[in-house]
């Protein structure tokens, strides 16, 4: 790292620090393993070679979750609450009432109004027609809301094209995901 490469990056891990103590900031963590990583972001694996340059430029100038708007043409955009959005919730619901994880049977058990508005075909219009009746920022939280229920159930269809990222204030509860326990495969 060249040293006027070094000094930004000092300067802006002493602001995170700062901020951080401020309370302006929290600190969230995320866990996955690095071979997971480099096939997520086009990287070639290798055990004792990964770039590990060419990781971290994609993961942090594109992202994780940039991977969504490339697998789907028909998947819709981050701001956008149009009737297909919910179309769609409604299709990813359905899809994930017929999921055979135990989780997930729990979930819809334990919301049988959930389950039973969703399942029946006959609520789709009558879904719509509520959401088109509540101004638009209403209906960003409401769609937020359900994909981050189907965001969490992992469900069929919505899990590849998640806009959301799992994270965790706990440091131990992302070095879980990540797969590895505390050896250089880990990243946090």
């Amino acid at each position: 790292m060249e040293y006027i490469e070094l000094k930004r990056c000092n300067e802006f891990l002493l602001n995170l620090i700062f901020l951080e103590q401020k309370g302006k900031i929290k600190r969230n963590y995320r866990g996955d393993s690095l071979m997971n990583l480099c096939e997520k972001l086009n990287v070639n694996y290798l055990q004792e070679n990964t770039d590990i340059d060419i990781l971290k430029d994609r993961l942090f100038m594109v992202g994780d979750k940039s991977k969504r708007y490339y697998i789907d043409d028909n998947n819709f955009e981050i701001d956008d609450y149009q009737d297909i959005v919910f179309e769609k919730i409604i299709k990813y619901f359905r899809d994930s009432i017929t999921n055979k994880n135990k989780n997930v049977i729990t979930f819809f058990e334990q919301n049988r109004m959930l389950k039973d508005f969703f399942w029946n075909k006959n609520n789709k219009l009558k879904f719509i027609q509520i959401i088109n009746e509540i101004p638009t920022y209403e209906r960003l939280i409401i769609r937020d809301y359900y994909l981050t229920l189907l965001h969490q159930l992992a469900a069929i269809n919505y899990k590849n094209k998640s806009h959301f990222n799992s994270t965790s204030k706990d440091y131990r509860i992302a070095e879980k995901f990540s797969k590895s326990n505390r050896n250089k495969e880990n990243i946090i």
